[in-house]
């Protein structure tokens, strides 16, 4: 049996990560993934926890996340 992979997307300026990890986690999931999203700040344990339990963490790139931030809002 094959496990899919657990892959938790890290935005590590805290911003809401949805609008950017979307694309992202899409993908992953067409792969078979399983796709986990937080931002970072205040959450240090859920990242721990969840590497514990076998998830890999990957890190959005801050320049990406500081892009969205700094789009005017809608």
């Amino acid at each position: 049996m094959n496990t899919p992979r657990r892959i938790l997307l890290i935005d590590p300026l805290g911003h809401d990560p949805a609008d950017v990890a979307v694309p992202l986690a899409q993908a992953l999931e067409r792969a078979g993934a399983q796709v986990r999203r937080i931002s970072l700040p205040g959450q240090a344990e859920v990242v721990l926890d969840a590497i514990e339990q076998g998830w890999m963490p990957v890190a959005l790139k801050p320049m990406t996340a500081a892009a969205r931030a700094a789009q005017p809002d809608s």
